[in-house]
């Protein structure tokens, strides 16, 4: 039961790790830290609530303890992303890149990215 209901948070948790690797090349890690700090402390609080019941919410148990972690890794994403902006906005400024470009740049993405979710992946199963 554990495992899937961390699953919801995937995505959250695979944004956050791609942006911590874009900003961590451009030598931003303010926004990391800030979107850590609060994404802990989101779980630490949604684990008390949903793992003891509160706030007119069941005792969810350990079932509430992955879904606690599925809401901070979300939230840890969105803060990332909205910290982010201004070391990202240049990438996302004019001209924009020839039609058909972003066909490379996919291409080059999941040649990287793949193997990189694969290992990630493969921890977290293995060790879950």
């Amino acid at each position: 039961g554990y495992v899937l209901r961390l699953v919801p948070g995937n995505g959250g948790f695979f944004l956050f790790l791609a942006l911590r690797q874009t900003l961590t090349a451009l030598g931003a890690m303010r926004p990391i830290v800030f979107a850590i700090l609060v994404g802990n402390a989101v779980n630490l609080l949604a684990n008390g609530i949903l793992i003891f019941g509160a706030a007119g919410l069941p005792a969810l148990g350990v079932d509430g303890a992955a879904w606690a972690t599925s809401l901070s890794r979300w939230v840890m994403a969105g803060i990332t992303w909205w910290a982010a902006r201004p070391w990202l906005a240049p990438y996302f400024a004019q001209p924009r890149a020839p039609r058909g470009a972003w066909r490379r740049s996919l291409g080059v993405w999941i040649k990287v990215g793949v193997p990189i979710m694969a290992h990630v992946s493969a921890e977290v199963w293995i060790f879950s």
